[in-house]
């Protein structure tokens, strides 16, 4: 694994970890349906769609480990990720095997040169209050007072306005107090799930940020005795 400490952002090290799995896979002979060597890309559509949780784990996960490495904690989270590794195989029920040497004598490279150990930068404070700014994924098992969901795209189905992009769009009858049937399409439902850890993690208040127009679109009749609607401009 390396990490560039130039470069201080997640994305460098979460790729290199999928690099090292991706090694993996390749002395395990793990292939793609089509036998083809799994890029990164690959690799997360196939879990995600093979196991919603596991992908959901391994998400949260790479999120988890890329702020460790950049924290300085590389052996900790180099052993986190070995035995991560027999989970990550049984998805495909494989197990380790010829990638054994890799895994436990390969010590993580680290270019280290110049590095400035950093805490998590994605705080915003005010008044007193620390307020963190994190992913669904990153919060997932937590506890809080309060929580302000920025709803975020997620795939697009259908064009213009049929598309289906966001949550406003995909859980509108939800929003307006429908039950979610269980013929509603995957995406549908992961949308919902993503939704249900989210909006189930404040014990206090729970705030739902969407764009106006969509709102408009497709939330104009909520039910205004259950939500309080602020507009912020």
């Amino acid at each position: 694994m390396l990490y560039y400490a130039k470069k201080q952002t997640l994305e460098p090290v979460r790729k290199n970890i999928l690099n090292a799995f991706l090694k993996i896979f390749r002395l395990e002979s793990i292939n793609t349906s089509d036998d083809r060597p799994y890029t990164k890309k690959k690799l997360i559509e196939s879990i995600r769609e093979k196991d919603i949780e596991k992908y959901d784990e391994l998400n949260l996960n790479l999120y988890n480990w890329s702020i460790g490495i950049i924290q300085g904690k590389i052996n900790e989270v180099w052993n986190n990720i070995k035995v991560y590794i027999p989970t990550l195989l049984a998805i495909f029920k494989k197990t380790i095997s010829a990638s054994s040497d890799f895994i436990n004598n390969d010590n993580p490279e680290i270019f280290a040169e110049d590095v400035e150990i950093l805490a998590p930068t994605n705080y915003y404070k005010e008044d007193g209050l620390e307020i963190e700014i994190t992913s669904v994924h990153a919060v997932k098992g937590q506890t809080h007072c309060a929580t302000l969901y920025l709803e975020s795209f997620f795939q697009q189905d259908g064009r213009g306005t049929n598309a289906k992009s966001y949550e406003s769009q995909r859980l509108k009858d939800q929003f307006l107090g429908i039950q979610l049937q269980s013929t509603v399409k995957d995406r549908v439902k992961q949308s919902a799930k993503m939704a249900y850890v989210g909006f189930s993690r404040p014990t206090d208040l729970l705030c739902i940020a969407i764009h106006k127009d969509r709102f408009d679109n497709h939330l104009d009749m909520i039910d205004e005795n259950i939500w309080e609607i602020k507009f912020v401009t």
